[in-house]
């Protein structure tokens, strides 16, 4: 389990570049941990536990605010062997206990928004980012590469030289 303590998000915040740390972070604020209920809860489970917990520590995940919970789920896709069904149990607002067939209790769909919402503005935080390195110069100079050798495959195969 990760450390959520305001003294590590504080830390690891500051290790971040500043776009991605102003999407996680509200006025470079770190928010609380709340009752401290969700934190103690956390101690020693695997990520397949955590969508519980959340939605019975609702009020906790509400006050966590967005640094924490991404580093949360930053845990659990490291930690979980496929974690694509955990993050669907934890966005949808369905419970694990139920068979993920009904809506939780403890405001689970509530809880699944903000955790949507929270890998929403990491995205869009990423997203140009993402677009820079995929335009880079080197990025640029292999497609343009590609698309010669390809056009040299092509009128080889047809015959020769135009």
């Amino acid at each position: 389990m990760p450390d959520l303590s305001d003294r590590s998000i504080t830390a690891w915040l500051a290790k971040l570049p500043e776009d991605v740390r102003s999407a996680l972070a509200v006025e470079g604020e770190v928010a609380s941990e709340g009752s401290g209920g969700l934190s103690a809860a956390l101690g020693g489970v695997t990520p397949f536990d955590v969508p519980d917990l959340v939605r019975v520590h609702a009020g906790d995940v509400r006050s966590f605010g967005r640094a924490r919970r991404v580093r949360l789920m930053a845990w659990m896709a490291n930690s979980a062997p496929e974690p694509a069904p955990v993050f669907a149990r934890l966005t949808d607002g369905r419970s694990v206990a139920d068979g993920g067939e009904g809506e939780g209790s403890g405001g689970a769909s509530e809880v699944g928004v903000l955790f949507l919402e929270d890998i929403r503005a990491l995205a869009k935080a990423l997203g140009p980012r993402l677009a820079r390195l995929m335009a880079s110069a080197p990025t640029m100079e292999a497609v343009i590469q590609s698309a010669f050798t390809l056009e040299s495959d092509v009128d080889f195969r047809q015959g020769g030289m135009r």
